[in-house]
């Protein structure tokens, strides 16, 4: 049997008995004669099609998401980096990737690809961990002190009012 094909009975005459190996996996060689001997697609790819002779079939994930698994048929299977994160790399095998978006900042949505995913926080507030995940996660100053910027990552940004105004 060709390449990405294998076969399990003898006697075998024709190379469409052959039979194709799986979604998810490749096999190189020639004669094979188990489905064992088609290796599944690392950990981070997928692969849609059956009989695939090489590994270079084996599609990265996209940038954005993650995949543990080996032998995937799918892009479906692999998983979006969750809202405060985004990730750059395609392939990547594990959700630690998945960067946090920094402190001064949020992320609403899932699967990102940019850290300028993230949203700065607005103006009069500031946000001081990373990885947040809605704007409610940026905090007000506290009254009597404003600041103008946005994207702040400390109260220490936050300038008391001036005598005789408030806030």
């Amino acid at each position: 049997c060709d390449s990405g094909t294998y076969q399990t009975g003898s006697g075998i005459r024709f190379s469409v008995e052959c039979t194709l190996c799986d979604w998810g996996t490749y096999q190189t060689g020639s004669g094979i004669q188990l489905s064992l001997g088609c290796t599944r697609c690392d950990a981070g790819t997928y692969q849609t099609g059956s009989g695939l002779a090489v590994s270079v079939g084996c599609i990265l994930c996209d940038s954005g998401t993650f995949q543990t698994g080996s032998g995937i048929p799918s892009s479906v299977s692999c998983s979006l980096c969750d809202s405060g994160t985004y990730q750059t790399g395609s392939g990547i095998v594990e959700s630690v990737v998945c960067a946090l978006c920094d402190a001064g900042t949020y992320q609403t949505g899932s699967g990102l690809e940019k850290s300028v995913s993230c949203s700065l926080c607005d103006s009069g507030t500031y946000q001081t961990g990373s990885g947040a995940k809605d704007s409610i996660s940026c905090t007000f100053c506290d009254a009597g002190t404003f600041q103008t910027g946005s994207g702040m990552k400390g109260s220490v940004v936050c300038t008391l009012c001036d005598a005789g105004t408030y806030q």
